[in-house]
């Protein structure tokens, strides 16, 4: 807060210029974790002639670099249409939800909109909440001193379904039942001859 007060606001909304400022932060490239930009506006971009696809070039670049970009539009002054973009082109795009709304009312916007204090404390912890998920990447996201803890998801064979773990950082030992010599498949989860 102490440094937000010391900002002086213009009543433009740079926001090319703000992302491209972010891809030069050495802050934004360490390997140690995963990098992300919350960008919230509450605006449409004021400060260039492509202001519909500048940003969403801007958010592409960050991405190229490994920097997923979250994207919050605060209030009914934003671009929802530009907004969808970014947070698509980001990698952040909210699961189910429609790239081409053109509205900031919309319910299935790609980018969080915020309307009020408590929608926009949402937006922040929903996305808080995202970066702290352990996902298999090598990483400790979720800070409890554990690399890839406890990760499964499905896997398949030929031969039917099984489940494999995340070992820092890639997925292995998949339990699908696998072909021998002689084509038949075996093991898998119930450890049976096909």
């Amino acid at each position: 807060q102490t440094a937000l007060s010391a900002l002086t606001t213009t009543g433009s909304t740079p926001m090319i210029a703000a992302l491209n400022a972010a891809i030069q932060l050495p802050s934004l490239r360490s390997a140690a974790r995963r990098n992300f930009v919350v960008l919230l506006t509450d605006g449409q971009e004021t400060c260039a002639t492509n202001s519909t696809n500048g940003p969403v070039t801007a958010v592409t670049a960050l991405a190229n670099d490994g920097i997923k970009t979250f994207v919050v539009g605060f209030g009914g002054g934003v671009a929802p249409t530009t907004l969808n973009k970014m947070a698509s082109a980001g990698g952040t795009a909210r699961p189910g939800c429609n790239p081409n709304s053109t509205s900031a009312t919309a319910t299935n916007n790609c980018y969080y909109q915020a309307d009020d204090p408590t929608s926009l404390t949402a937006a922040l912890d929903a996305i808080g909440r995202n970066v702290g998920t352990e996902i298999c990447d090598g990483l400790d996201n979720d800070c409890n001193n554990k690399i890839d803890e406890g990760l499964k998801r499905p896997c398949q064979s030929d031969c039917g379904a099984g489940e494999e773990m995340c070992v820092y950082g890639q997925w292995l030992n998949c339990s699908a039942p696998t072909r021998d010599d002689k084509g038949d498949c075996h093991g898998g989860a119930d450890g049976g001859v096909a």
